[in-house]
């Protein structure tokens, strides 16, 4: 029983204390934070159109999709970006949805 204790201990303590330097703020349980990709405006009220581009993570092994600022811009039609938003989701690890949003013209 005390091993088990231990063990446990040791295990959330290396959870814990074992931290990865990422560019994106990340919960222990949940994440949801949008930051910015590149500005040239900090207002959109100008700005026309907007295009957006996902991609996915699986349990952190598997992840899939064009999230590139590129992709956004033909997915909503840009031919000039003037602002680029990074948003990402996080579930536990377990489920992620990064975006990126484009504005312009």
């Amino acid at each position: 029983m005390v091993k088990g204790v231990i063990a446990a201990f040791a295990l959330i303590c290396i959870i814990l204390l074992s931290g990865c330097a990422t560019s994106v703020p990340m919960g222990l349980v949940s994440t949801d934070v949008t930051l910015p990709a590149g500005i040239s405006n900090p207002s959109i009220d100008g700005y026309t159109r907007k295009g957006e581009a996902e991609c996915k993570s699986l349990f952190g092994l598997v992840a899939w999709g064009d999230a590139s600022i590129d992709t956004a811009a033909r997915n909503g039609g840009l031919t000039k970006v003037w602002r680029a938003e990074y948003n990402a989701s996080n579930i536990c690890g377990v489920w992620g949805v990064y975006k990126v949003t484009v504005y312009g013209e």
